[in-house]
């Protein structure tokens, strides 16, 4: 009841807010250091609240050995940020962050605030910076290091995200960098420790991301794009789905994860440790239209290949609203909302969006309206697995204060024998609200 207040409190009261006053004021989150202020101490606050409506995978359960549950309903604090951006002198920096994600309103006893982000960086000079610490820098794509509270759709590009939280803290590595920037050519080199947080067991001839130590104590990942038009400032890892119009930008990026024995699985009972390779080539556009520039279009396109071992598949219950499942019931995908997201094999992925021109002078926000769509072939399933996602997007103040609404429909896969096949499609919808201020 409390979070429910407060997000009618947030949406009654960010609109009005917004316009109050048009006349830029003093930003009472930014501490400068010096007369010039290229040294500040910079605060922010976000988060991102979740209303949802999912048709759940089948034999799903809330609670173990409880009822089977065909549909939920749930309310979601999806991601909480509290942070601090610390510009010491013109070349070193260093950057703070906690928070949470997945508050529900049906599981939150192993929910925390925790230390996201904790590092330092230093630029020698716009074609090279080093840095060191916990972060999201990290290469294989573009959404491979995304910026939580500018994305495009409504939500992570789960296909860009092979060990989340199995050799990654909420995508967070503790590792070191180098970067920058060399005429159009954008790079970014990342060394990191695997962090020890998944548990997955593996299979016989089923093999999984390994995190038990066999293998390599570091893994490098790598990302390079060439910027047509506007360059994208590297300054921080995380990169934007959109820019709402602002920067016309074509990019095209490559990029390589390798990590040495990454992999686990059996033979004979035995277990064999193989190389995890993945690479990706992917191309971002953000395009402002019309003379006056007051619409935009923005499109992001990826193939990803993913080698992690023989028949490697997992599942993803973003946000899971089930956790458990009844054996006698299930179906391939598990509990809740989960489903065959990234695996060993090819994955092709794209998503676009249109941003209207502003309603009433600007008074009333802009819409932008967006769907995504990805289609894997992975080595596990017999049949194509194809997902997608269309919404849209109230900005009622940019990204400051934005609502969307979306609908996803997913693929419920069946195993019979060594097939595994789509059986039926789910859906979920979901309303969103984000606010934030920095």
């Amino acid at each position: 009841m409390v979070m429910g207040a407060l997000l009618l409190y947030l949406l009654v009261l960010s609109p009005s807010l917004a316009y109050a006053d048009d006349q830029p004021k003093k930003n009472p989150l930014v501490i400068y250091l010096n007369d010039d202020k290229t040294r500040f101490i910079k605060f922010g606050f976000w988060a991102q609240f979740w209303g949802r409506s999912t048709d759940l995978n089948p034999g799903s359960q809330f609670e173990k050995d409880g009822p089977v549950h065909g549909s939920s309903t749930d309310f979601t604090i999806r991601r909480l940020r509290a942070s601090m951006n610390a510009q010491l002198t013109e070349r070193a920096m260093g950057f703070f962050q906690i928070g949470f994600n997945n508050w529900n309103s049906r599981y939150h006893d192993d929910v925390s605030i925790d230390v996201l982000d904790a590092f330092v960086q230093y630029d020698f000079a716009d074609s090279f910076a080093i840095g060191g610490g916990k972060s999201i820098w990290r290469g294989l794509s573009r959404y491979a290091a995304p910026a939580a509270n500018q994305f495009l759709t409504l939500d992570l590009t789960f296909a860009a995200l092979p060990t989340l939280n199995i050799t990654d803290d909420t995508l967070r590595t503790t590792g070191i960098w180098v970067k920058g920037q060399i005429s159009r050519l954008d790079y970014r080199i990342i060394v990191f420790e695997p962090e020890k947080v998944g548990d997955r067991k593996p299979g016989e001839d089923k093999a999984v991301i390994s995190d038990d130590g066999n293998g390599s104590d570091r893994s490098i990942s790598t990302y390079v794009k060439w910027q047509f038009f506007d360059k994208e400032s590297n300054h921080m890892p995380a990169s934007p789905g959109t820019y709402l119009g602002k920067k016309k930008v074509l990019n095209l990026g490559v990029g390589y994860e390798f990590r040495n024995n990454g992999t686990e699985h059996l033979e004979q009972g035995d277990s064999v440790f193989n190389d995890l390779k993945l690479w990706t080539i992917d191309i971002f556009a953000d395009i402002p239209l019309g003379k006056d520039k007051r619409t935009a279009f923005t499109a992001y396109a990826a193939f990803f290949n993913y080698k992690a071992g023989p028949n490697a598949l997992r599942n993803l219950g973003p946000n899971n609203s089930a956790r458990f499942v009844d054996p006698s019931q299930a179906s391939f995908n598990g509990a809740g909302n989960a489903y065959p997201i990234v695996g060993t094999g090819n994955s092709f992925y794209i998503q676009a969006g249109y941003l209207f021109p502003p309603m009433g002078g600007g008074k009333f926000g802009r819409l932008q309206p967006f769907f995504d769509f990805q289609t894997s072939d992975f080595d596990r399933l017999s049949d194509q697995m194809n997902a997608w996602n269309v919404g849209v997007h109230w900005l009622i103040r940019g990204m400051k204060s934005r609502l969307s609404f979306a609908f996803q429909s997913r693929p419920v896969f069946y195993a019979d024998g060594d097939r595994v096949e789509v059986g039926e499609h789910k859906g979920m919808s979901i309303l969103q609200y984000q606010f934030m201020f920095n």
